[in-house]
């Protein structure tokens, strides 16, 4: 079943210099979450990417998205995916299994 669209996709072609600032990701963190407190043993609602962006002087500088539904998520990685193929044609696969850091 495909997922259903929850976005566009634009390709940005030619950034003026001055006016675009590239920055490295020192690190990505994926995380299941719900407004709840953790006593509450509430079932996550929501899934966060967060991304580090580099070492502020006195905290964490990073770019975090919000998913608050199954679409949006599998809109982005489709996404991900059709150009990761694209970039990087001769790369294995990524590993869609549910379960994470065991090999099968």
């Amino acid at each position: 079943m495909a997922i259903k669209p929850k976005g566009t996709v634009k390709q940005y072609i030619g950034f003026q210099p001055g006016l675009t600032e590239f920055v490295e990701t020192k690190s990505i963190e994926v995380a299941a979450w719900s407004p709840g407190e953790p006593q509450d043993e509430i079932s996550p609602t929501q899934v966060h990417l967060i991304l580090d962006i580099g070492d502020g002087d006195t905290e964490k500088i990073a770019i975090v998205s919000r998913f608050k539904g199954p679409d949006t998520l599998g809109f982005l990685l489709e996404e991900l995916a059709k150009y990761r193929a694209e970039v990087w044609p001769h790369a294995e696969p990524p590993n869609m299994s549910p379960e994470t850091g065991e090999e099968q």
